[in-house]
């Protein structure tokens, strides 16, 4: 029976790390790209880019607060410890994300108010629904970090 070296799981994790990294900037200016030839006008150009800063600022938040010591106490503690620090982290994401729904819900009419942007709303309230449903999905994706 072969054995796979602690190299080539690393080497392989990051293969698929980098991979990752690469395609979402990749995809994501294609899309903006064909959105803004075919599909958007100016205006609804502008307001999908709002969308794509706020959106981006909550999903910095939600990393620093939590994908960052998620990763330090993983590796920082003993392997028996691990359960309690996945445990600690995954109520600290379902926390930290309520919290960040409630204020975008709380400002997300003063924000398309103060913008001019009526339409971002209704964007941020999808948002808002995809990111509570999504909480395992992150959860498990920083625990393969």
């Amino acid at each position: 029976m072969k054995s796979t070296s602690k190299n080539e799981s690393w080497l392989l994790a990051a293969f698929f790390n980098g991979m990752q990294k690469l395609s979402i900037p990749i995809f994501g200016v294609l899309s903006t790209m064909i959105l803004a030839h075919k599909a958007l006008s100016k205006t609804e150009l502008g307001v999908w880019s709002l969308f794509l800063v706020v959106t981006s600022f909550v999903e910095v938040i939600r990393q620093t607060l939590v994908k960052t010591s998620l990763i330090k106490y993983v590796n920082h503690t003993s392997s028996d410890e691990h359960k309690f620090v996945l445990s600690a982290a995954f109520f600290l994401n379902t926390i930290v994300t309520f919290v960040l729904a409630a204020v975008l819900v709380i400002f997300a009419p003063y924000f398309s108010s103060l913008l001019k942007a009526p339409e971002l709303q209704s964007m941020l309230n999808i948002f808002l629904l995809s990111m509570l449903l999504l909480i395992p999905f992150s959860h498990f994706e920083w625990i393969m970090y």
